[in-house]
């Protein structure tokens, strides 16, 4: 992997609240591989996703992806 590689994932592990080294790197990036997944959603929800990730300039997909990590992350804090 380039070094630029690297650093996006780095970048990418920080903005999830993970500090990663060297050897770390190729453990992060079993972490960003990707599966698709399907689900079906209320029409207003989905327009009221689509809506906030077109105020923030974000496909609404990654908005939704992130809101999951979130929701995750609060899950395991208070459990």
């Amino acid at each position: 992997m380039d070094k630029s590689k690297d650093k996006f994932l780095r970048d990418y592990a920080k903005k999830m609240g993970y500090e990663i080294d060297d050897v770390e790197t190729a453990r992060f990036k079993s972490l960003l591989s990707k599966t698709s997944v399907t689900i079906r959603l209320p029409e207003e929800l989905k327009a009221e996703i689509e809506a906030r990730a077109q105020e923030l300039n974000i496909p609404y997909q990654r908005l939704m992806k992130d809101y999951l990590i979130e929701g995750l992350k609060r899950d395991k804090k208070i459990s």
